[in-house]
């Protein structure tokens, strides 16, 4: 997972340090289909180890389901499973443009660019840490591997 000093490393160094690892466009969806994702929130393929995550931290996942952000930095981030950090990190400056287009919406001048160079992470990413930090308490099955 991506801490928050990685976050704002990344953020600072605005978006040209996105296009060199640019993540994939169209992500699966994070919202559940099946039973296994029963908290709105896919974060493994594997149904064993995202019931026991649903087991601990479905509020968490409800939260971060329930913001669309929040939904589609999960999305980013599992389409990336194999895609290796530098495309983590893209969904992660991905989310503080969109997040500071939005917030920068009418308001015209350098809104966006001020907002992209904060150093706290947007309140979605907080959600989507807060799920994250939750899923490292979770007893995950032992015979099989649930890390990306």
């Amino acid at each position: 997972m991506l801490s928050r000093c990685l976050v704002a490393a990344v953020v600072a160094a605005g978006l040209l340090a996105c296009k060199a690892s640019e993540p994939p466009q169209s992500p699966p969806s994070a919202v559940a289909t099946d039973p296994g994702a029963r908290c709105g929130l896919r974060l493994f393929a594997n149904p064993g180890c995202q019931s026991a995550l649903d087991e601990v931290c479905c509020p968490l996942e409800t939260d971060c389901a329930t913001d669309p952000g929040c939904a589609r930095l999960s999305q980013c981030i599992l389409a990336c499973a194999r895609g290796g950090e530098n495309c983590s990190n893209g969904c992660a400056v991905r989310l503080q443009h969109d997040y500071c287009a939005a917030a920068c919406q009418g308001q015209g001048g350098d809104c966006t660019t001020v907002c992209m160079t904060r150093r706290e992470p947007p309140p979605p990413y907080t959600k989507y840490a807060l799920v994250a930090s939750c899923s490292k308490g979770v007893r995950y099955p032992a015979d099989v591997r649930c890390g990306r």
